[in-house]
């Protein structure tokens, strides 16, 4: 499924449908007669060594809402413009007309999608299982979708679910309740508050692989004013290069609180799932071909690789021997994962070169999410220094480790329920879960 954010306003829907450039993602007026499978829909097996020779199918998004808008009405802006709310039918259309073509008799199935594309599968797996044969192997591979509604840097509160709650009225995409969304028929929250992807995830029923980084730069622009990461899109290998320590600093912070929200979901530990979680500041370049054969955590396994031992694990594995976590970006080595930036740098270097890297499993008691490499007066490590900083380097240390003494914390917390709990029973841990049921929005 094509990503493309949402739009929460009519002015927005309709500056959407007015784009008729090649990237528009509100018409098909501009949809081009062909195009190249990247990344995980490649045929190149090079890039994609499992799934290269599978039938792909593209689907591109024009309704602005996840393919979740289902309005009778129409909303004509000019005379020149008509807005439709129809993506939960553009949706069930396409998968008509799919199992026309051979669809009806998959035997096996793998949903995946980034950005806005991620959502659309977190949102609508139960459907789409629904809709497959009752003997396939239905899975689930979003890639940069799993957005995590933290505070600001400034402790405000992220946009992030207003412009949700927007966008769902009635007056707008009409967008609730989603037929076959496991949250919302849970009844444990408001079906608003299932429209925010992590709450969503924590009640998916199907297998699920999250790819995501947790410093995707589409959520830090809710938490910072100012980011000074390079726009990935623009060049990857800059990555955080020009920030300097407090805004390093700031940036582990948020780190810190999405690994939280992710390891505290209740999916997060449920057997059949998988996770690849990295550091890179970027926003859905998993779904291309450079990061998708590239990107590399514990060393040795890159993305590609990762994906296939998951998705040809069985149901009954546990989420916990397909995942894979991110090191921690510090104030001297900005960019703790070389691979990254996406030019040609590999972790599979001379022996040792892999300690900044990042972790893998976490059904090994040793592994853990990586603490930050501490500054020794100018860096190390081929960092750059920040000798023209006005941070001090005690109050650098004291953040840092209190940010490592978490992490581990965290770590080890997970590595206690993954090695206690069978496939078929969860142990909860002491203390309320951030996924409890509650309200995010005030109305529905």
């Amino acid at each position: 499924f094509q990503g493309g954010g949402f739009c929460s306003s009519l002015s927005e829907c309709a500056t959407r449908a007015s784009d008729t450039s090649a990237e528009s993602v509100g018409s098909s007026t501009s949809y081009p007669a062909t195009m190249d499978g990247v990344g995980v829909y490649s045929s190149n097996p090079q890039i994609n060594p499992y799934f290269y020779d599978w039938n792909r199918v593209y689907v591109p998004y024009c309704d602005g809402f996840f393919f979740s808008g289902d309005r009778d009405s129409n909303e004509t802006i000019s005379s020149s413009l008509t807005l439709h709310f129809r993506g939960r039918a553009n949706l069930g259309s396409t998968i008509t007309a799919l199992k026309r073509q051979g669809l009806s008799s998959a035997t096996e199935v793998l949903f995946s999608g980034a950005s806005a594309g991620a959502v659309t599968i977190l949102y609508n797996s139960g459907y789409l299982k629904s809709q497959m044969p009752a003997s396939a192997t239905v899975k689930f591979a979003p890639i940069s979708g799993y957005f995590h509604n933290g505070p600001t840097a400034s402790g405000g509160t992220s946009p992030l679910a207003t412009r949700l709650q927007a966008g769902y009225q009635p007056g707008v995409h009409n967008a609730i309740p989603i037929p076959g969304n496991e949250c919302m028929n849970s009844g444990a929250m408001s079906s608003a508050s299932c429209l925010l992807p992590n709450n969503t995830y924590a009640y998916v029923a199907n297998p699920f692989f999250i790819i995501n980084s947790a410093l995707d730069s589409f959520s830090l622009q809710f938490y910072q004013s100012q980011n000074c990461g390079v726009d990935p899109f623009v060049n990857p290998s800059t990555q955080l290069d020009n920030c300097n320590s407090a805004q390093i600093l700031e940036y582990n912070v948020w780190q810190a609180s999405f690994m939280a929200d992710l390891t505290s979901n209740p999916s997060y530990s449920r057997a059949g799932n998988g996770h690849f979680i990295y550091s890179c500041y970027e926003h859905a370049n998993s779904e291309n071909d450079d990061q998708f054969r590239m990107l590399t955590l514990n060393c040795t396994v890159r993305l590609n690789e990762a994906l296939t031992r998951w998705y040809q694990s069985s149901t009954s594995t546990p989420a916990c021997e397909n995942t894979l976590l991110p090191c921690t970006p510090n104030v001297c080595d900005k960019t703790c994962n070389p691979t990254c930036r996406l030019d040609g740098t590999q972790s599979n270097g001379p022996a040792g070169s892999c300690s900044s890297v990042g972790q893998g499993s976490t059904c090994s008691a040793s592994a853990t999410t990586q603490a930050p490499t501490p500054c020794n007066n100018g860096g190390n490590g081929g960092g750059s220094s920040d000798s023209n900083d006005p941070d001090s380097g005690e109050t650098a240390g004291i953040v840092v480790g209190v940010l490592v003494g978490l992490t581990l914390i965290a770590a080890g917390l997970y590595y206690f329920r993954c090695r206690r709990n069978s496939p078929d029973q969860e142990v909860s841990l002491n203390g309320p879960s951030i996924h409890q049921p509650r309200e995010v929005f005030t109305t529905e």
